[in-house]
């Protein structure tokens, strides 16, 4: 038995973090890590994010009019059709993919026990069989082509039985999609000691965002139906969101520039900021944070989980952050008032 949004139709029924299906809207946003300004945000109806790290990309480039030199984010994220891109386009991307680093340990013969050399182009598998390229295979449905391996070697294998899932054939074929060498620079840049400390900076910058938004300001529902208007109410929060910022910075730097507690920001990573405090950045550089949140209700994702909130509060002696916080954000307003359709 399915539901049915009666009053929002172009709300999605989405799966929830805790398995549990509600009206949900999918919100993207990408920021700079410097000074976590945003540079893109939208609201779609997908329920994963697969597709939209492109977009993102491209908004961001044409938001602030720079290039983007660095991409990093979560896995949900880590499609080949992604790492193309930014192949393609000179983007140095930390963008882990579902089970990168799966050992597969209970299951001997799982495709990831084949060791690939890409200079003989075979396959060996674990009975030190090699299998050689026999054909392509052109998956449309999925826009994807695959080279296919095989070996003889199958049919007097003694492990043929535990190797060969297919009934159709004796022999075991391995499937290599003809990009498959962009996850593997992925995984051996992400597995390096600059790659694995480069992809622990994607999370402060992001999630502080929302939990300002939800812990903070209290945004934890859209007050609008249809996709065109909640995509005006998002755009209208980061907005104020960055201005807020942006007072913040203007206000707060040249107070700190006479004590030399602030560096003079000469590589912004947003034009926008950069014009409104005269400066030309000298950085083309914009290093771009994608975050993994679905769901308009925002209760799944916005902001840090309550339990390390609740240990953050209580290393301050139980009080709020200050207004200089980094983690929480920086002020507190009443919830604001939202209707019934959600």
């Amino acid at each position: 038995m399915g539901k049915l949004n009666l009053t929002d139709a172009d709300g999605p029924i989405m799966k929830g973090k805790k398995g549990n299906f509600d009206t949900n809207y999918n919100t993207q946003v990408a920021c700079c890590e410097q000074h976590q300004i945003i540079t893109y945000c939208n609201v779609v109806t997908d329920g994963n994010d697969k597709a939209q790290l492109v977009p993102a990309l491209q908004g961001t480039e044409e938001n602030t009019g720079q290039k983007v030199k660095t991409a990093l984010a979560d896995a949900d994220y880590g499609t080949l059709d992604s790492f193309e891109y930014m192949d393609a386009n000179g983007i140095c991307g930390y963008v882990p993919y579902r089970d990168m680093n799966s050992t597969f340990e209970s299951q001997p013969f799982h495709s990831a026990h084949f060791a690939y050399d890409a200079q003989a182009d075979v396959y060996t598998c674990p009975a030190e069989q090699a299998l050689e390229f026999k054909s392509m295979r052109d998956d449309k449905r999925r826009n994807k082509k695959y080279r296919q391996y095989r070996t003889k070697a199958c049919k007097n294998c003694p492990f043929q039985k535990q190797c060969v899932a297919s009934k159709r054939s004796p022999y075991r074929t391995i499937s290599r999609e003809v990009r498959q060498e962009l996850r593997d620079e992925m995984k051996r840049r992400l597995n390096s000691g600059e790659g694995q400390k480069m992809y622990l900076r994607r999370l402060h910058p992001i999630e502080s965002i929302f939990g300002h938004l939800k812990y903070n300001l209290g945004y934890a529902q859209f007050s609008l139906r249809g996709l065109e208007k909640v995509k005006a109410e998002f755009v209208l929060m980061c907005l104020a969101y960055n201005l807020r910022k942006l007072v913040r910075f203007l206000l707060f730097w040249p107070t700190a520039a006479i004590f030399g507690g602030l560096r003079h920001p000469d590589n912004l990573s947003c034009s926008a900021l950069a014009e409104s405090t005269g400066d030309t950045p000298q950085n083309n550089a914009v290093s771009l944070r994608m975050a993994v949140y679905c769901h308009a209700t925002l209760e799944f994702i916005f902001g840090q989980p309550a339990e390390l909130r609740r240990g953050f509060l209580a290393k301050r002696g139980g009080k709020r952050a200050s207004q200089d916080s980094q983690i929480l954000g920086c002020q507190t307003i009443k919830p604001m008032k939202t209707c019934d359709s959600y």
